[in-house]
């Protein structure tokens, strides 16, 4: 049973007017090549499903379940299983959405002191990503996060019998779950971004850590954009002045699905989001022909 795998039904490279690689470009161990993952390469550090756009990566992990548990922290601390057996499997699955989710409620605090020597890809990554939270934070005067090491442990003098047998079956307890999931075959699918969208963020304070979109002049409100997102973070409504594209900027991957697939090039993304989700568009009414393809937008997966 592997680690992880890529469901090809999700994978952004189905799509047409879409090309990506990023698993294949940031996994440290060259284990991804055309959609597949060479299991015995796989080590489980994640930094496939922390740039994957779709949640198209599968785990064994149910990160959803494991981070909800640690929002309900009074005092959230992000730790790999190396340091704790209720960890994460590894720190490279966090990313900067993931970060700020957890670090703009509260003080957050991570141990990656083992990063550097166990898996310098994953500690380059979390450089990177902790920096860009960190500073997002500042902007807005809230605590960054701080770098927890770990502290050496001494060994108790005396341990009664009582503390012993409990420790080794709450042990015992955690290796037949994990075992018990690994046999299961149980793959769970995961988006950093869900984090934020069930989470009521303000977009102007994380600005810096979010994609932006402009809308060009050329737009005739086709709705190809909003239907062939796959986070429905486009949406067409009807105003009094006229119709309106509203962009959910929390819920945008970047998949670039919008812009290149728009019949128009009236849509284009930004690195950066500049405080814009909602840009008037004008309703072309289009003429009816024999010709339907003239007249309609398919979603064509290649």
């Amino acid at each position: 049973m592997a680690y992880r795998s890529i469901d090809f039904e999700h994978c952004l490279r189905r799509y047409q007017g879409a090309s990506c690689h990023r698993c294949e470009m940031i996994c440290p161990n060259k284990a991804i090549h055309d959609g597949q993952i060479d299991e015995p390469l796989c080590d489980d550090c994640g930094l496939c499903t922390a740039v994957c756009p779709m949640g198209a990566v599968r785990a064994q992990v149910d990160y959803e379940e494991l981070f909800v548990r640690i929002e309900q922290m009074e005092e959230p601390l992000l730790v790999c299983k190396k340091t704790s057996s209720s960890g994460l499997p590894c720190l490279g699955v966090l990313t900067r959405h993931i970060l700020w989710g957890l670090a703009s409620r509260r003080p957050l605090r991570i141990d990656c002191s083992r990063c550097a020597s166990c898996r310098p890809a994953v500690a380059k990554w979390l450089t990177q990503e902790m920096a860009a939270c960190s500073e997002a934070l500042a902007l807005c005067g809230k605590p960054p996060i701080r770098c927890v090491p770990t502290e050496p442990r001494e060994t108790e003098a005396a341990v009664s019998r009582r503390s012993f047998f409990r420790a080794l079956f709450q042990a015992v307890g955690n290796e037949i779950e994990e075992v018990a999931k690994h046999e299961s075959g149980i793959m769970y699918a995961f988006l950093p971004q869900n984090l934020l969208a069930r989470q009521a963020v303000n977009p102007a304070e994380m600005a810096s850590l979010l994609v932006g979109i402009e809308v060009g002049d050329a737009c005739d409100g086709c709705r190809l954009c909003e239907k062939i997102c796959p986070h429905q973070s486009l949406q067409i409504v009807p105003t009094e002045e006229g119709a309106v594209l509203s962009f959910r900027v929390e819920r945008c991957t970047s998949c670039g699905l919008c812009q290149g697939n728009c019949p128009k090039y009236a849509l284009k993304i930004h690195p950066v989001f500049d405080g814009k989700n909602r840009f008037m568009i004008r309703m072309v009414e289009k003429e009816t022909t024999q010709n339907h393809n003239e007249n309609h937008f398919f979603l064509q997966r290649g």
